[in-house]
Formats: C-alpha cells, sequence, structure tokens
C-alpha cells in the first residue's frame, strides 16, 4: 500500500453500514473493514454424475477428464441459490462466521445483489 491513490476504491453513495451491529463500518475510529461476497451454492446432481460417467468412460485420470471436457457439454456442474454482498466492520469481524452473515442476511430479507 505504497500509494493509497492507486488502490482500487468505492464511492460514499456504495458504502453501507455493518450487517451485524448496524453502524458505520468505520465505528470505533477503524480504518478498515471488510466487504463480503458470499455465495450459497448446490451442486447439480444429474450434471455431476453425467459429467463424471463420462470421464469414467473416457478412461478416467486426466486424460479422461480432458475428452470429457471437449466431448460433453458445458452444464453447469453447480447453481446459486444465494448471492449476499455484505459490509463487516472490524470490530464485528473478529466474532462473525461465514453461517453467521448468511443467518444475518437472511433474517433482514436483505435484497440479492449481482456481484458479476
Amino acid at each position: 500500500m505504497s500509494d493509497i491513490n492507486k488502490i482500487p476504491g468505492i464511492k460514499r453513495k456504495d458504502l453501507q453500514k455493518c450487517i451485524k451491529c448496524g453502524e458505520g463500518v468505520a465505528n470505533n475510529k477503524q480504518m478498515t473493514f471488510f466487504i463480503v461476497e458470499q455465495k450459497y451454492m448446490v451442486l447439480n446432481i444429474g450434471a455431476v454424475q453425467q459429467r463424471h460417467g463420462l470421464e469414467i468412460y473416457f478412461g478416467g485420470g486426466q486424460a479422461g477428464a480432458a475428452l470429457a471436457e471437449v466431448m460433453g457439454t458445458d452444464e453447469d456442474l453447480a447453481k446459486e441459490l444465494s448471492n449476499n454482498k455484505v459490509f463487516v466492520c472490524l470490530d464485528c469481524s473478529y466474532n462473525l462466521t461465514i453461517f453467521g452473515i448468511a443467518e444475518i442476511a437472511t433474517e433482514q430479507e436483505k435484497p440479492v445483489t449481482k456481484t458479476s
């Protein structure tokens, strides 16, 4: 962090309050905070089984996987169930787990924020 002006940043309008304590992310005069992007995914079992079967059909191992990649469909092996982008102040980050973030976001019925 030799030149702070060269680091990508965010504008004031894009700042949010801490998802846990509800205060600004700079509360208690902290200079740093976290932006946590959390995606909750589920495996597409049918697609996983299809890809694995094709890999085995082509002999397994790296060669089988490479052939299955070329010869098979490019179906998604996992699907996104939810996607949250939340701010966490430094104080709250010390005792907040990934599951805690998901629980709080669900309780607050936070709207889904697409990150890509």
